[in-house]
């Protein structure tokens, strides 16, 4: 695979993420693996913690609706990343540049 396949690789979903992350290029960015990784963990847990309130009869109405919105938000800054991944641009994305998992 080449540099842009893996990066646009690393936002779709977490068998994507793996995959560009063993077969994919070397050289592809930090900053789209990072990226990726944090917005499928932010999706992953706000499913979980989704499905434990939504039991609650009140609190579960209001926290779904809410978590809805929140996921539209990160469906919404996934796509950013894949198009800044798609131009070859290594633009940080807003709300979550200042998560860093990996480093050099």
């Amino acid at each position: 695979m080449n540099e842009k396949t893996t990066n646009v690789l690393y936002y779709c979903t977490f068998i994507g993420w793996i995959i560009a992350a063993l077969a994919g290029d070397a050289n592809a960015s930090l900053n789209h693996k990072n990226q990726g990784f944090v917005l499928g963990v932010a999706g992953l847990l706000l499913g979980v913690i989704g499905n434990i309130f939504w039991f609650v009869p009140v609190i579960g109405v209001i926290f779904g609706i809410v978590l809805n919105v929140v996921h539209v938000v990160i469906v919404i800054l996934m796509i950013v990343g894949i198009v800044n991944a798609v131009n070859e641009e290594d633009k940080l994305i807003p709300f979550i540049c200042s998560f860093r998992v990996f480093n050099e």
